[in-house]
C-alpha cells in the first residue's frame, strides 16, 4: 500500500513538472520570437504566430518543407550550413546571424538559435529553431559605419576611411612591388561661391564635385572628401613601376580638372558659376623611401597642390623631394617673419618726394626686414609671403603704428613738422570690419592732423566690394586724409574710380617711368595722358622711380607735380631721411601742391 502510494506521489510530481514544462513551451510558442519545430530529418512540423509575421509563411505553407529551402537567401554557401550542422550533432546546439529570405522574396538578417531535441537515450527527435528579425541592428550598425568613416554631404569616403585604406595600398605596394598614386584635389577660389553665393550653393557645389570625381574614376579607386573643398584620390598599387603610375595618375588628374570645370548648378541661382581646381600628385611603391606612412604621402600631394597655387591654380603637378625643402624653407621664412612682426623688429625706411623746385615735400613710408648680420630681406619675397599668408594684416598695423609714432615726433621740429607720410595699405587690410574708424581713432590717439598722413592704394583694393570701399574712401577723405591711388595704368584702370572715388594724388608707376629713358612714343603718350588726366581732376600727380635727370625733366615739362625716386634718395632710414631734410634748404616746404586742388 505504502508502495503503491510513492509511485502515485513520484506520477503526481512528473505530471506537474511536465505541466509546467509544457507552459514554459506554449509560452515560448507565444512570444514576439519565430519558432519553429522540425522532425530529425529537419522537416518543419510546426511554427509559431511570430514565425508567419517575420516570413510571412503560413503553418500550412511550411509544413514538411526544410527551412533552408523554404527561407534560404543565397549568401550563404555551403560550408556555411556544414559548419552548422557539425555543431549540432557535435554539440546538440548551434547559435549565430543568419541571412534569410521572406515570402516576398526582401533579404533580411536574424539572430537564429537552434537546439535538439533527444530521447532518453540520447536519439534526436526534433529540432527547435528560436529566431528575431535583426534588421534594425543591422540597420543601425550601417549608419554608425556611414557615420565613422564616409562624409556626411558628399557620400564619399572620410579622412579617416581614405588614410587607412592608403596606409593599406603602401603595404601592398611594398609585398608586391607595384605602384600606386594618391591626388590631392582643391577647388580655387571656393570660398567666394559660399561668400556670393551662400553656403547653400557651396554645398551644392560640393556634392556635383563629388559626382564628377565618381565618374572620372574606375570602381577599384577611391574618392574621398578631406574636409573643406578639399578632395583625394586614391589609385592602388597596380602599376609594375613610378612611369606607369604617373602617366596612370596624370591621366586621372587631368579627367578631374576637365570634370570640375563644367559649371555646376547653384540652387535659386540663374547662372552658374565658373570652377577649377588644383590637382597634386604623389606616388608610393615598393622603393620608395618617402613614402613612409599614410600621412607622408599625403603631405607630399598636398605640397605638390600648394605648388599649383602658387603657379596660379588650376593646373596638375607632381610632388618631388625640391618642393618640400622648397615648403620648409618657404615655412621657416612664414615662421620667421610672424616672428619679427610680434617682436617689432620690422623698422620703417622712407624715400623722400620732392616738389618741382626740387624740395622735399614728404615721404613713402617703407618697411624693411633687417638680420642679424647687417643684411636684409628684400620686401620683393616678404611682402608676397606677407599677402598669402595674411600676415600682412598684422603687418600693416605694425607699419601704420610706427608711422604714426614718427608724425607724432615730428610734430614739435619745425623742420619736419609739416612733411606729409605716405603709407600703403594692402587690399587686405582696407577690407578689416571698421578699417577706416580704427585708423581715425589711432590718428586722435596720437593727436596728429589727418592732413599728414597719406594712404595709398591699389586698384585691386577697388575690385571687390567698390560700394564698401567707396564708403570707406569717403569716410576718410571727410577727416582730411590725403588719398593716393597707386602704381595707377597697370592693373585693372577705370576712369571711373578717378571721377568717382575721392583720390587727391594718382601716382604713376616706375615702370611707365622707365621707358621714358628709351623715348618709348607709346609710354611717352601714357604718362603725358596720365599727368593731363590727373591735372583736369584737380589731383596732385606723383611719378615713381625716377632716376634720370632727363626723365625729371620730361615729366616736369608735362606738368607733374611730385618726383620720387633714386635721382632724389633711396629709401633710407629713418635717422637719415631727417638729415637730408635738414641739409636741403626749404624742404620743409608744405607737403600740399598749388595745382593739385582737389
Amino acid at each position: 500500500m505504502a508502495h503503491q502510494r510513492q509511485r502515485l506521489q513520484g506520477l503526481l510530481r512528473d505530471k506537474a513538472t511536465l505541466l509546467d514544462e509544457l507552459a514554459v513551451v506554449a509560452k515560448t510558442f507565444d512570444s514576439a520570437q519565430g519558432v519553429l519545430i522540425t522532425d530529425a530529418s529537419g522537416r518543419v512540423i510546426r511554427v509559431n504566430r511570430a514565425f508567419t509575421a517575420i516570413t510571412g509563411y503560413t503553418e500550412a505553407e511550411a509544413q514538411g518543407r526544410k527551412p533552408g529551402e523554404l527561407l534560404g537567401s543565397g549568401r550563404h554557401g555551403a560550408d556555411f550550413y556544414r559548419a552548422m550542422w557539425e555543431a549540432l550533432q557535435r554539440d546538440g546546439h548551434w547559435e549565430g546571424e543568419i541571412w534569410n529570405r521572406r515570402k516576398n522574396g526582401e533579404i533580411y538578417p536574424e539572430w537564429l538559435t537552434i537546439s535538439a531535441v533527444t530521447d532518453a537515450v540520447g536519439k534526436v527527435r526534433h529540432y527547435v529553431a528560436i529566431f528575431s528579425d535583426i534588421g534594425w541592428r543591422v540597420q543601425a550598425e550601417a549608419q554608425i559605419q556611414q557615420l565613422a568613416f564616409y562624409d556626411a554631404l558628399t557620400g564619399l569616403a572620410n579622412r579617416r576611411l581614405a588614410l587607412d585604406r592608403l596606409q593599406q595600398a603602401i603595404l601592398t605596394a611594398r609585398r608586391d612591388g607595384r605602384w600606386g598614386a594618391v591626388l590631392f584635389v582643391d577647388l580655387d577660389h571656393f570660398k567666394a561661391i559660399n561668400d556670393v553665393h551662400g553656403h547653400d550653393a557651396g554645398d551644392a557645389v560640393l556634392r556635383a564635385v563629388a559626382q564628377r570625381l565618381r565618374a572620372a574614376l574606375r570602381e577599384q579607386d577611391t574618392p574621398a572628401r578631406l574636409g573643406g573643398d578639399e578632395f583625394l584620390v586614391l589609385l592602388p598599387a597596380a602599376h609594375p613601376s613610378r612611369a606607369s603610375a604617373a602617366d596612370a595618375a596624370r591621366t586621372v588628374a587631368d579627367k578631374i580638372v576637365i570634370g570640375v570645370t563644367a559649371p555646376p548648378e547653384l540652387p535659386g541661382q540663374a547662372q552658374s558659376t565658373r570652377l577649377t581646381c588644383s590637382v597634386g600628385i604623389a606616388l608610393f611603391g615598393d622603393d620608395d623611401a618617402q613614402a613612409e606612412d599614410a600621412a607622408a604621402v599625403l603631405r607630399a600631394a598636398d605640397l605638390a597642390m600648394y605648388s599649383v597655387k602658387q603657379g596660379g591654380r588650376n593646373g596638375v603637378a607632381f610632388f618631388d623631394p625640391e618642393m618640400e625643402a622648397a615648403m620648409r624653407e618657404r615655412q621657416q621664412r612664414l615662421d620667421a617673419l610672424r616672428d619679427a612682426i610680434d617682436t617689432g623688429r620690422l623698422c620703417l625706411y622712407l624715400q623722400p618726394q620732392v616738389d618741382a623746385k626740387g624740395r622735399i615735400v614728404g615721404a613713402e613710408a617703407l618697411v624693411r626686414w633687417p638680420q642679424a648680420d647687417g643684411s636684409f630681406i628684400p620686401p620683393s619675397e616678404f611682402i608676397p609671403l606677407a599677402e598669402e599668408s595674411g600676415l600682412i594684416v598684422p603687418l600693416g598695423q605694425r607699419v601704420l603704428a610706427q608711422a604714426l609714432a614718427l608724425l607724432a615726433r615730428w610734430r614739435d621740429d619745425p623742420a619736419l613738422s609739416r612733411l606729409r607720410l605716405a603709407i600703403n595699405i594692402s587690399a587686405r587690410q582696407f577690407a578689416q570690419p571698421d578699417f577706416a574708424n580704427g585708423l581715425l581713432h589711432a590718428l586722435r590717439q596720437a593727436g596728429i592732423s589727418p592732413q599728414r598722413l597719406e594712404v595709398e592704394i591699389t586698384e585691386s583694393v577697388l575690385l571687390g566690394d567698390i560700394e564698401e570701399a567707396r564708403r570707406v574712401l569717403q569716410t576718410l577723405d571727410r577727416h582730411g586724409l590725403s588719398l593716393a591711388i597707386d602704381d595707377f595704368g597697370t592693373g585693372y584702370s577705370s576712369l571711373a574710380y578717378l571721377a568717382e572715388l575721392p583720390f587727391d594724388v594718382i601716382k604713376i608707376d616706375q615702370r611707365f617711368v622707365a621707358r621714358l629713358q628709351q623715348h618709348d612714343r607709346h609710354f611717352e603718350a601714357i604718362v603725358t595722358t596720365i599727368i593731363a588726366l590727373g591735372r583736369r581732376l584737380g589731383m596732385t600727380v606723383l611719378a615713381e622711380g625716377v632716376e634720370t635727370p632727363e626723365q625729371a625733366q620730361y615729366l616736369l615739362e608735362h606738368g607733374c607735380h611730385q618726383l620720387q625716386g633714386y635721382l632724389y634718395g633711396r629709401p633710407m632710414p629713418v635717422e637719415a631721411f631727417e638729415a637730408l631734410v635738414r641739409e636741403r634748404p626749404g624742404a620743409s616746404h608744405d607737403g600740399g601742391n598749388d595745382s593739385g586742388t582737389r
